[in-house]
């Protein structure tokens, strides 16, 4: 995390890894997965803030009895949109929104989280 107020830009790394299992006799392995997310977000107001970023996250192929399958792997771009305002001094509501930019993204997702400081 790097702040230049009103700014804050935010990225992460993550990687899963998927453990291979027995199906019906085979052995299904499906591939880890590798992610980055970069996003920056903008304080308009002391209460209210915009967030914009991208989320790129890259799956291997998945094995089946040591053979890979081809077309398993994927990649997923989605661009995200964000509002989030102080709803009392320990909620907060945050909307985002996102858009798929490639062909292994979901073409549209919706999400509302409401963090509550206890």
């Amino acid at each position: 995390m790097k702040s230049q107020d009103p700014l804050v830009f935010v990225g992460s790394l993550s990687y899963a890894a998927n453990l291979e299992d027995k199906e019906a006799g085979r052995t299904v392995d499906p591939g880890n997965q590798v992610g980055v997310n970069l996003s920056s977000i903008l304080a308009v107001s002391p209460e209210t803030s915009l967030g914009f970023g991208v989320e790129l996250s890259f799956s291997n192929e998945t094995d089946v009895d040591g053979q890979e399958i081809a077309g398993s792997d994927g990649l997923s771009g989605v661009l995200e949109l964000g509002l989030g305002t102080v709803l009392t001094p320990s909620t907060l509501l945050s909307i985002t929104a996102g858009m798929g930019f490639t062909e292994d993204a979901p073409d549209f997702r919706l999400g509302f989280s409401l963090p509550i400081r206890f």
